[in-house]
């Protein structure tokens, strides 16, 4: 019986680490702590920026997928973090800065379309930048 029990208790235990939960769509306004891929286009009108990422060592993968905005806003800020990357493909379109990073470290910014922007990327106080 004890036996039984073990084994059931550890494939329990096996289903549940091997079961995830599915991760909710990105919203604009989303603050970003760990690594994600869109699943839709995101299209952000209300003058915030679309994501901000506020961690080191984060990813963003556009996954074909298209970031918009208004000119009063960023598409993607990233502050005070090191060892981010946005990767495409992907567009990012309409926003002031395509992205905006403020002391920022090693940030890689990979086959991302930039289009309808006063600037793709605005760096300020970040170093070690690939584009």
């Amino acid at each position: 019986m004890r036996s039984a029990l073990a084994t059931i208790s550890v494939l329990a235990a096996a289903l549940s680490f091997g079961a995830r939960a599915e991760a909710s769509p990105l919203r604009c306004g989303d603050v970003i702590d760990q690594d994600v891929t869109l699943s839709a286009d995101l299209h952000c009108a209300s003058g915030e920026s679309a994501l901000t990422v506020t961690r080191s060592g984060v990813r963003i993968d556009l996954n074909g997928h298209t970031i918009s905005g208004t000119s009063r806003s960023d598409g993607i800020d990233v502050i005070d973090a090191r060892d981010v990357s946005i990767v495409g493909p992907g567009r990012i379109e309409g926003f002031r800065a395509g992205v905006y990073a403020v002391r920022t470290q090693r940030l890689a910014l990979s086959t991302i379309e930039f289009d309808n922007l006063d600037t793709g990327a605005l760096l300020i106080h970040s170093g070690s930048v690939d584009l």
